[in-house]
């Protein structure tokens, strides 16, 4: 890992969530967000809507999982 990445608990001390969502539809990167846990980037957080792609319904599913966790 390099970059914002290259120093897990530097970047989990500055950045308190980052939110990654996408479709089932689309290219997923759930991958992508397995390697950064397992190199150790903890405020982390995937989600996915069953069943759609790059839409609305998408946007507003990944809405309603991200906003309560604003105010964790």
């Amino acid at each position: 890992m390099n970059g914002v990445f290259k120093d897990p608990q530097a970047f989990d001390r500055q950045m308190k969530l980052l939110f990654i969502s996408t479709g089932t539809e689309e290219r997923n990167p759930k991958e992508q967000v397995e390697e950064l846990k397992a190199h150790g980037i903890k405020n982390i957080v995937f989600h996915e809507s069953e069943g759609t792609a790059h839409e609305w319904l998408t946007w507003r599913r990944a809405l309603h999982d991200f906003t309560p966790r604003l105010f964790k």
